[in-house]
């Protein structure tokens, strides 16, 4: 692959309008958070750059790829930092609010290997779940259940029929009728569905004849909770182990 400067045409001149186009545009992109990464565990420019060729077959000469993710780097005023911290995943987590980029770095420490495993479409929602925790909620619970409804679809590649299944709980009910993965991971998933449901996407509650509201601590929590089911399933169906 070609790792496209064409980006920097699309930047109007201004910072903030520039800053948010870049953002937009690489909230998808893996390489510069993984670029990002690499750094933070101190792996040298040309240590990082010659992974992610090899990673991601990129064509172009190191000094080209570091110009162009440097130039990225700067844009968005990333600092990177390899300070270890007490909680670790919480303050991450509680950083990664602040940038997309950033929050796609937070994705990469806690998934590890596995973040390739992840389509893109599925960590486009968790960096957008990340970034509403503070700001909208009940946003947050909406992108959180739709990311795990499609990693189970998707990424998992369970080898059933899902086509009738309705949200997340049917799924993990299908699960564990066809003894597909752990039994708890499963009930684990089911039981997030009535968090989904909390959202902004299901409206007033029935039984209640109100709308639920969302704390942030309960949009942190469940990112956290969403997070560690993905990486629990995909430890499971790779190296058969039972790791929550």
């Amino acid at each position: 692959m070609i790792l496209s400067e064409g980006i920097f045409n699309q930047i109007d001149g201004t910072e903030e309008s520039s800053k948010r186009t870049i953002e937009k545009i690489l909230a998808e992109d893996k390489i510069l958070i993984e670029y990002v990464y690499f750094l933070s565990k101190k792996k040298s420019k040309q240590d990082s750059i010659k992974l992610l060729k090899k990673f991601y077959d990129i064509e172009q000469n190191h000094a080209t790829i570091e110009n162009i993710l440097d130039g990225w780097i700067k844009i968005l005023k990333i600092r990177i930092s390899d300070k270890t911290n007490k909680n670790k995943t919480l303050e991450s987590l509680e950083k990664s609010v602040q940038n997309k980029v950033l929050t796609g770095k937070f994705l990469k420490e806690e998934f590890g290997d596995y973040y390739k495993r992840i389509s893109p479409n599925v960590l486009k929602d968790l960096i957008t779940a990340i970034i509403h925790t503070k700001s909208d909620p009940e946003e947050s619970i909406n992108d959180l259940g739709r990311a795990l409804e499609d990693f189970l679809r998707i990424d998992l590649n369970s080898g059933l029929n899902l086509s009738k299944c309705q949200g997340i709980a049917q799924i993990a009910q299908l699960f564990n009728q066809n003894n597909k993965f752990p039994t708890k991971l499963n009930n684990l998933t089911a039981g997030l569905s009535s968090i989904r449901s909390m959202g902004k996407a299901h409206g007033v509650d029935k039984k209640e004849n109100q709308r639920w509201k969302i704390m942030e601590t309960t949009s942190l929590s469940t990112t956290l909770i969403v997070i560690s089911l993905m990486k629990s399933y995909m430890i499971y169906t790779q190296k058969s182990k039972l790791i929550f």
